[in-house]
Formats: structure tokens, C-alpha cells, sequence
């Protein structure tokens, strides 16, 4: 390549014999530059790298199924017969709460002196057999206190009544009640309406409301 020199007022090449620039008229300067041509560059084709391609992923195992054991048979039933004793509990247990029923009635009638009315119990006394269904009785007991004349009687179809009277007073609604009765383990209970009338043996227990009022000590008459 042919030497140039630069021309720097109009930015233009100039051949190197040349002492003025050939487009503005610019004296040269000193030295003209030397160029030097660009080194040839050769490309050499860039081969791709072709990268292995990795192997396909390996699945895993599958796993295998569970080993079902066969089931365990149920053990033989023995050819005995079975006994139902259900049945025969419950009846066990009724024949043994009916018996303790009755014992615990007759230790009542034993403990206060009677026994179950037959035909040769003494008859109900006037003054509390009219007051009675029927008119009728048969005694089951008999108390006086300092004030009162009890009565327990029982009429024709077995059921028991608790007569109470005042000592020297006529029967009226204010001195004298007749009202059914029940025999219990120590005497005997009745109830009218708010008043609550209990005999132990010993003593006669007034109480109002459930909660005891008067009580008064009992002297057996009879039977």
C-alpha cells in the first residue's frame, strides 16, 4: 500500500509525493504517516461441539406387590351344644327379687307382730271399718299415742288403710283421716296430699313437705 499523509484541516488522505492537500490546499506536515495494511485474517470454520447425549433415564424398579397371605381360618367351632342361660338368669332373677319381696314383707309382719290376715284375723274395729270400701276389715295393727288412736286395717281386696283419730274427739275432716297405706321394712307409710305419715315400729313420724313435724311414741294395741 502507497504511503499517505493526513490531512487534519479537511480530514482527507493525500498521496505521500504530494506536499499540499489536494482538497483544502493544506501544506503537508513533516512526516507523512506510514500505513500499513491490516494483516489478513483467515477464518477457519468453527466445528460445533456435539456434546454426548446423556442415555435415556433408567425407570425404577417397579415395586413389587404386596404379598398377600392368605387368611388365617377361623378356628372350628366346637359341635357342643351351647346352653342359653340368658333365660334362665332372668328368671333366676325374678324368681330371687319376688322372693326377696316377700321375705322382706313377712320380716315386716313378723317384726310388728302380725301375720298375713286369714279367716280367723280379728275384724277391723267399728270406728275405723266404717270408713273402709265396703264397710269391712280385717286388723293388720294397732297403736295409741298420748293423743291418738292409730289403726292399720285391711279391706276385702287386700289393700291396706291408715286410720288416725283424736282421743275424745268425734270423726270429723279436723280430727280423724282414713287413707290408703303401704307396708314397709320397719312399719307402715301413708300420704295425704302435703303430709306424709310414717309408723317404725317405736314411734308415728308426721312430716310436712318432706320435712318432719311432729312425732309421737307409739304403744301397740293390737292384733
Amino acid at each position: 500500500m502507497t504511503a499517505v499523509w493526513w490531512c487534519g484541516s479537511c480530514r482527507t488522505d493525500n498521496p505521500a509525493d504530494t506536499t499540499r492537500c489536494q482538497s483544502c490546499d493544506t501544506a503537508a506536515p513533516g512526516t507523512a504517516l506510514q500505513l500499513v495494511a491490516p494483516a489478513q485474517i483467515t477464518l477457519t470454520p468453527t466445528v460445533p461441539v456435539r456434546r454426548p447425549t446423556p442415555p435415556p433415564a433408567t425407570p425404577p424398579p417397579a415395586t413389587p406387590p404386596p404379598v398377600r397371605r392368605p387368611a388365617t381360618p377361623p378356628p372350628a367351632r366346637s359341635r357342643r351344644p351351647r346352653l342359653n342361660v340368658v333365660p334362665l338368669v332372668k328368671a333366676g332373677g325374678f324368681g330371687l327379687g319376688a322372693l326377696a319381696v316377700v321375705l322382706l314383707v313377712g320380716h315386716a309382719l313378723r317384726q310388728m307382730g302380725t301375720t298375713d290376715p286369714g279367716p280367723s284375723a280379728p275384724a277391723c274395729p267399728t270406728a275405723a271399718a266404717r270408713w273402709l270400701p265396703g264397710g269391712t276389715g280385717t286388723l293388720v295393727a294397732g297403736y295409741v299415742t298420748d293423743k291418738h288412736v292409730i289403726t292399720v286395717c285391711q279391706d276385702g281386696s287386700g289393700r291396706l288403710y291408715y286410720d288416725g283419730q283424736q282421743k275424745g274427739s268425734p270423726a270429723t275432716a279436723d280430727t280423724h283421716i282414713s287413707i290408703p297405706a303401704e307396708a314397709t321394712s320397719t312399719g307402715f307409710v301413708a300420704t295425704n296430699k302435703q303430709y306424709k305419715y310414717t309408723i317404725t315400729g317405736s314411734e308415728v313420724v308426721v312430716s310436712v313437705k318432706g320435712k318432719p313435724a311432729q312425732h309421737w311414741l307409739l304403744t301397740r294395741t293390737g292384733p
